[in-house]
């Protein structure tokens, strides 16, 4: 069974508690957020992009180019330099975050990150996040109140053919074979009570933040959530194709997401015998 990885900044010692209060403190007392309301939902945000080539969809032929151009897409270390001057305090947090998405989500130790966008969210007791996904990887720090988030893993009753495993390991096979992956992939909907410092790793997971109901008070300070989202990639997933943060869950994964899907499963059955 895959499940979703996740920690706390506090428990893993990591940052104190202190430290991340007084860093939602200045989040909140930030002036450049701004309303984003859609037909179902509404919140508050700010972002700002390391690699805006992959917020649409890219063909690997534009990367290849970007490559050439600048030299290759620059290390995670340096994209701590792209901070906007209004978001200078995440900055600690960020260094942190990236390196744990290095950590986790490599594909072996000659892979690298690519970080494409960091995506901060506000929300007080009114304010959700429609069900969504993205066709790339992705870290959620949860800062503040307490707040309910909701994300879909597979289940371990996941089934693919075998060849169709050895086959989505190559770039070819998976485009081709992606389709057939997506009709037997089994997930179930999980809830999650997000705490101040809890970090979710996603990879292509459908997730969503539903409001928060039976509030007295909307305007409470107490009520207040804070969610650093930090998009990206990795060099290995770029090769196999299909990364966008623009996702949907009406078309079938991409090869990249299908190879890793594979791939975890892979090492988790290894793990067991």
């Amino acid at each position: 069974q895959r499940k979703v990885p996740h920690l706390n900044l506090i428990a893993s010692k990591l940052f104190s508690a202190a430290t991340l209060n007084e860093l939602v403190t200045e989040l909140l007392n930030s002036e450049a957020w701004a309303d984003m309301t859609t037909r179902s939902s509404q919140r508050k945000i700010d972002s700002f992009c390391f690699s805006s080539l992959l917020i649409g969809e890219p063909k690997w032929g534009q990367i290849s180019k970007r490559h050439k151009d600048e030299g290759g897409f620059p290390p995670p270390a340096d994209c701590i330099d792209s901070v906007p001057n209004r978001l200078a305090c995440i900055k600690p947090l960020l260094k942190e975050i990236l390196n744990l998405a290095q950590q986790q989500f490599c594909w072996n130790s000659n892979d690298t990150i690519v970080p494409i966008q960091c995506f901060l969210c506000l929300y007080d007791a009114e304010a959700s996040c429609p069900s969504h996904v993205h066709f790339c990887r992705q870290v959620t720090c949860s800062l503040g109140a307490d707040r309910l988030f909701q994300f879909w893993e597979e289940k371990n009753d996941h089934h693919t053919n075998d060849n169709n495993k050895n086959n989505n390991n190559n770039p070819q096979t998976a485009k081709k074979h992606h389709h057939k992956e997506s009709q037997v992939r089994q997930v179930r909907r999980r809830d999650v009570l997000c705490q101040h410092g809890d970090v979710i790793f996603l990879a292509g997971n459908q997730h969503g933040v539903p409001q928060l109901l039976g509030s007295a008070n909307d305007d409470d300070p107490n009520n207040l959530r804070v969610s650093l989202n930090l998009f990206f990639t990795t060099k290995e997933d770029l090769r196999l194709g299909g990364v966008t943060v623009n996702g949907s869950m009406t078309k079938p994964p991409p090869p990249w997401l299908v190879a890793w899907n594979n791939h975890t499963q892979e090492q988790t059955e290894q793990h067991e015998h």
